[in-house]
């Protein structure tokens, strides 16, 4: 066993191996991105646009003004470990993450809308995020500045391209692009695993000695209430309140890791990147935990999903 577990530490802390980890994890939800996104065309996209655009400005607002707020109020109300709260403040104003679609499929909700959204989100980012990264740098004595084109960068080059290239296929390439698609979801799996695999154990002992309770509470919080959010936001289909309340509740790890390394680069680190790894755990442990309690009182109602 402790032959194991010195050449794990060996491999977390060997920066070549490393870097190629995080080429992987980089890589790997773009796949995705592509995967879902290949099954629309552009016109369903712009339809979907079109069609809900009163619940997508809900959403905007939503993710623009209220939840940063909440956020706020519950970190500093409870005190939360530093690097947590760091992480959980970045993501309350940058939502939409590719991870969105991952959910969305597995929860059997609208997932065209939901890659409506996050394409939304993306180009809405750029204008929201820096207002509140000044705002917490006033509010908790930080330097939070960075610029619009910047997170553009961060977040929609992960986010719009494989977007634009999925629906592209689509149209061009049809019958090749599913099977493309078949493969490139296979190989997300795969990658996923190997993740999950190779640092579960590291985000795991940060969740239990870094965040503490408090960190658990905030999250449960935080994550509970962004859900419940966008769930009752006023989307009339079920399918379309699942897709509505992983988009809001599920913040952008590319916009946390990009302001991050702009604003607070002594931060980042291994440690950092396995807080963050601990985070994703436990709102993705939350969300599942909503999603059990919802498919409860549907079947005590005598419905399903």
């Amino acid at each position: 066993m402790d032959l194991i577990i010195s050449f794990w530490s060996g491999l977390m802390h060997n920066r070549e191996f490393m870097k190629y980890v995080m080429i992987l994890f980089n890589i790997a939800f773009p796949i995705y991105v592509f995967v879902a996104c290949s099954r629309y065309s552009l016109r369903e996209i712009a339809d979907e646009i079109q069609q809900k655009w009163k619940l997508i400005i809900k959403v905007i607002a939503l993710t623009a003004l209220i939840i940063p707020l909440v956020a706020v109020a519950v970190v500093k109300g409870l005190n939360v470990n530093y690097t947590l709260a760091v992480i959980m403040l970045i993501a309350s104003t940058a939502p939409g993450d590719p991870f969105d679609l991952v959910e969305t499929s597995g929860k059997k909700g609208n997932l065209l809308l939901a890659a409506a959204l996050m394409a939304v989100l993306a180009l809405t980012m750029p204008l929201t995020v820096p207002c509140w990264m000044w705002i917490f740098g006033q509010w908790f004595d930080l330097k939070m500045i960075v610029a619009p084109l910047g997170i553009f960068h961060a977040v929609g080059s992960k986010m719009i391209p494989p977007l634009i290239l999925g629906v592209f296929c689509h149209w061009l390439f049809p019958n090749f692009t599913v099977k493309v698609a078949d493969i490139l979801h296979k190989i997300f799996i795969i990658v996923a695993g190997l993740l999950v695999i190779l640092f579960l154990p590291a985000a795991i002992n940060h969740i239990i000695f870094r965040f503490g309770l408090n960190g658990i509470i905030a999250m449960i919080i935080v994550t509970t209430f962004t859900a419940a959010a966008g769930y009752f936001l006023g989307a009339q289909d079920r399918q379309d309140r699942i897709g509505t309340a992983l988009v809001v509740s599920l913040g952008n790890v590319a916009a946390v890791l990009f302001v991050t390394v702009q604003c607070l680069p002594k931060m980042m680190s291994l440690d950092f990147f396995f807080t963050v790894l601990g985070w994703i755990i436990v709102r993705w442990a939350i969300i599942w935990g909503c999603y059990f309690l919802m498919k409860h009182i549907m079947k005590v109602k005598g419905q399903t999903v």
